[in-house]
């Protein structure tokens, strides 16, 4: 297209330091751009393990994922952004197509550069890109709720964060009720389980709230700032206190880390200040906050975090209680797809070529249900050979045929599809490792399946569903939860033998997964209904309210579509 011609003329520059076109017979000036049939350019066999290439040139294609200002500092792109540049490429006539979002032009040219992208990469780029993903623009809290474009079960009623509070403290007095705890909450959306589940502990079980204040506190794992906000107002937090979530040298956690251009000698003179080490360094953080004592309970340490990984796992802080509500669907999957002959590819997101478009889509199919005029800029294809995720995820050879003893159970028929959430299953693990150390457990509710998903890879907008190609950035992407892989996944995390001394740095015994079960089941036995009833006995509860309160407890509970009793499921790590 237009744009792939520009910007391989653009790079060109970049590659042999001028702003020369593409130097004749430098293959590795710049990156072919894909045929029109969806083909992808074969691997170059010169270039070396580590990405660099023959001649010693090695791009740092980092920066591709900052190639879109914010918001605040640029206006939305228009179909002009693909008229045809200086270099006389002939116009390309988008009409009849979707305007251009902020993040489809970056991934345009992304993919104009590098060639088609794995489903998991564009998945990614669409929720959280630093600049403009769904999840990280200017109020992402806005999407969530009957005025957005999806409602989680937190949001439907306030029952559900208590059914959870009841399950933290009947987990609490399983593990014999020890005087520290930390809380853990991935993805806290607007706040509101978090907010339901600490207020239900506080008028219940004011044990949480001491054991949690004394321990570890309350940890979140958020990226975007604009909810980190939103989660600070929802609990009343005071104290508010940022931090830098990579390079903390305060010493002492602090909020005004020095600037990080000063280098080590701003690092060694905190250090010293402080008397500690960098191994005894604070962990990073983004925000630090503090729920104000209430009542007989005390106040509540908050710390924001850019993933779990940052998240202390101290066993001197007592044991884990995690949640993930409506967080694993949220995370990359990879897509393969067998084709006749028995051997499996893997889709792959590719441009669309408005001046040689028929329609198709390889690997899926364009005319979906969901998908109305004007057109989506994006298709799916199928790679022509292996990927490095079928090697990995599938086991699959150089000719996409399952290797070993597996491949004689491959019944899998031509068309069929398969969603490998790796990303999912390395979550579980490392939350198996931290109950592992410390002890606790993980309760994650999510929709999905007991086994694979199969095409489950969608978009919503607006409370209705919309191909999951169409205006990137500016939808929900999600997929199915295969719980069967995530079981399995923590099962795989478990040592070959018990821990000896703990030389290891571990303690304990190695993570089970329970369940799953359907959410209707695990509220009803956390005391849903007994709860609605109760707040419906309420002289202070208006007819209106009454009738809310039931119909919220039938979306929660009632197997019937759409309902989420049945389509949720609920599994436990412990």
């Amino acid at each position: 297209t237009s744009r792939q011609s520009r910007a391989a003329t653009r790079t060109a520059g970049v590659v042999d330091g001028s702003d020369a076109a593409v130097p004749a017979g430098d293959e590795h000036a710049a990156r072919p751009a894909p045929d029109p049939a969806g083909g992808v350019p074969p691997v170059d066999p010169a270039a070396a393990p580590d990405g660099s290439l023959a001649g010693g040139i090695s791009i740092d294609t980092s920066g591709l994922a900052y190639g879109v200002r914010p918001y605040a500092d640029a206006p939305p792109p228009s179909a002009a952004d693909d008229a045809p540049g200086d270099d006389g490429a002939a116009e390309t006539d988008w009409s009849g197509y979707e305007e251009p979002t902020h993040l489809s032009s970056h991934l345009s040219e992304t993919i104009g550069l590098r060639g088609p992208i794995t489903v998991a990469e564009y998945f990614r780029q669409c929720l959280v890109h630093p600049a403009a993903g769904y999840y990280t623009g200017p109020d992402p809290s806005a999407v969530i709720g009957s005025g957005g474009d999806f409602v989680t079960a937190p949001e439907v009623s306030q029952i559900f964060g208590e059914c959870l509070a009841v399950w933290a403290a009947a987990t609490h007095g399983s593990l014999g009720g020890p005087d520290r705890l930390t809380l853990v909450e991935l993805g806290p959306g607007r706040g509101t389980l978090a907010d339901d589940l600490l207020r239900t502990a506080r008028q219940s079980f004011p044990h949480l709230i001491e054991a949690a204040a004394a321990g570890g506190g309350m940890h979140l794992v958020e990226r975007s700032d604009a909810m980190r906000r939103a989660q600070c107002a929802k609990l009343g937090c005071t104290g508010m206190e940022y931090g830098d979530p990579f390079f903390d040298v305060s010493g002492d956690g602090g909020a005004a880390p020095p600037d990080v251009a000063e280098g080590r000698a701003a690092l060694e003179e905190a250090m010293e200040a402080s008397g500690s080490s960098a191994l005894d360094r604070p962990p990073p953080y983004l925000l630090r906050a503090v729920v104000p004592a209430s009542g007989a309970c005390p106040a509540l340490p908050v710390t924001w975090h850019v993933g779990l990984s940052s998240v202390p796992d101290d066993p001197e802080n007592g044991p884990q209680l995690t949640f993930a509500q409506e967080f694993l669907d949220a995370l990359p999957v990879h897509v393969f797809e067998k084709i006749a002959g028995g051997a499996w590819r893997e889709r792959l997101v590719d441009v669309v070529d408005p001046n040689n478009d028929d329609g198709a889509a390889e690997g899926g199919d364009a005319a979906d249900e969901a998908t109305t005029a004007p057109k989506p800029r994006f298709r799916f294809i199928l790679s022509p050979a292996s990927t490095p995720a079928l090697s990995t995820l599938m086991n699959c050879d150089a000719q996409g045929r399952v290797r070993g003893d597996a491949g004689g159970k491959d019944d899998a028929e031509e068309g069929d599809v398969l969603e490998v959430g790796a990303e999912a299953m390395a979550l579980v693990q490392d939350l198996a490792r931290r109950i592992r150390r410390c002890d606790g457990a993980a309760l994650i509710v999510d929709y999905g399946r007991d086994g694979a998903a199969g095409d489950s890879l969608r978009a919503f907008s607006r409370h209705e569903q919309a191909f999951p190609l169409s205006r990137p950035g500016a939808v929900d992407v999600t997929a199915d939860v295969d719980f069967r892989s995530l079981a399995q996944a923590v099962a795989d995390a478990a040592p070959p033998t018990a821990p000896d001394d703990g030389d290891d740095g571990t303690a304990g015994d190695a993570a089970v997964a329970f369940g799953p079960v359907n959410q209707g089941n695990f509220l009803a036995a956390t005391g849903a209904v007994e709860r609605a009833g109760a707040l419906i006995d309420l002289d202070t509860t208006s007819e209106e309210e009454a009738n809310d309160l039931y119909v919220a407890l039938e979306r929660l509970l009632s197997y019937e579509e759409p309902n989420m009793g049945e389509r949720f499921k609920v599994l436990c790590l412990a």
